[in-house]
Formats: C-alpha cells, structure tokens, sequence
C-alpha cells in the first residue's frame, strides 16, 4: 500500500515529467528542419472519391482549377528547366516530389513522396502542421505552400531552375495563375501565408480566413 504522501510525491513526480517531455517535443517541433505530411481527412476537403479519381491531382491552391496527371506512373506533371514536379499515388495516398530553388540556385527545401526538409541557412522562416507546409524566402515572401488532401495535392510556389528561368504557380482573387519567369527579373506575384509568423511563436496555427 502506497500512503498519501508517497502517492502525492508520485504523482507529482509524473506531472514533472511528463510536463518536461512536452516542452522538449514543442522545442523540438519548433526547430524542426524535416517532417513528413500526412493527408487531411476532412470530409469536406475531400472532392474526389477513389474510384472517380485514379490519376493524382494537383490544385493550385484551394483555386478549384486542378491540373490531373493522366500519363504514365511517375511521369513528371510540371518540369521547370530540368527541375521535375512530380505526383503521385501510391495506395490511395497522394504524394508530391520536388525542389525549390532560389535564383542563385541555392536549394531551399526539398519534397520527396511528402517527406520534405528545408535548409534554414538560406530562408527565413518556415511553418507547418500535419498537412501543410509552407517555406518564406529571404526576403520574407511565401515562395512554397503545399497542403496534403485526401484525393488531392494543393500547392502554390516560385520555382526556379539551374538554367535562370522560374515558373510561378499561385492564386489571386479566387483565380489559378501560372507564369515563366525570366533569368534575374523581379517578380511581384503574392502567395498569401497560410500560416501565422513567426513560426517558433505560431507554430501550426494557421491565418483564419
């Protein structure tokens, strides 16, 4: 038998415990540099059921204009100068693959089959959640923004590739956009942040439309 003492110093002793083990997993979330997106399976996110929609999806943003990848299993859906936008699925599972780059070429995060990392030398910030990630270049602009679905890909970005060219990828009043980008030209175009900032502070929480 446990007397009341030994049983408060217990407890006690748990609480301490287990409150330190969740400041060591928020410290280590928050400086997380690699992470793996899992699909929301929020019904009414969900537009295609598996039988209708075979072929991955992709959707620039949450637009409602969607780009399908009909040809053959891993064939890219977007190649940007050499750098290849590939989706997939793989078990019912939708997966998205590629690299951002900035114009000098520097590699700023990386996706492969939804596992992604970022190389914080060269951003600013970056913010995610189970399903979502989103990357801020140097200068503070959102320059990628993925969100895992069910059925679906969504995505935004400024892509840039070895050769100086880019291609951008975005919304703008309710309407998808898509535009090359020339070799050391300036662009104007806004992804709106999905996620509050700065991240070690709103970690997860997400703008409220």
């Amino acid at each position: 038998m446990i007397g009341l003492g030994g049983l408060v110093a217990l407890i006690g002793g748990f609480g301490t415990w287990y409150f330190g083990n969740q400041i060591d997993n928020e410290k280590e979330a928050k400086a997380a540099q690699t992470g793996k997106l899992t699909a929301s399976r929020t019904k009414t996110e969900v537009l295609f059921s598996n039988e209708t929609s075979k072929y991955p999806i992709l959707e620039i943003g949450n637009s409602g204009s969607m780009l399908v990848q009909a040809g053959e299993p891993g064939t890219p859906i977007l190649i940007i100068g050499g750098n290849e936008l590939l989706i997939t699925k793989v078990n019912q599972q939708v997966k998205v693959s590629v690299k951002l780059f900035d114009q000098k070429g520097n590699l700023l995060a990386e996706l492969i089959d939804n596992e992604w990392g970022i190389n914080k030398n060269h951003i600013y910030d970056r913010n995610y959640s189970v399903d979502a990630l989103e990357v801020r270049d140097s200068r503070g602009k959102v320059i990628l923004q993925v969100k895992v679905l069910a059925d679906r890909i969504q995505l935004q970005g400024i892509f840039w590739a070895a050769n100086g060219f880019g291609f951008a990828i975005w919304v703008e009043n309710g309407m998808a956009l898509m535009r090359h980008l020339k070799p050391n030209g300036h662009y104007n175009h806004v992804i709106q942040p999905m996620f509050k900032y700065p991240s070690d502070m709103h970690l997860g929480e997400q703008v409220k439309n």
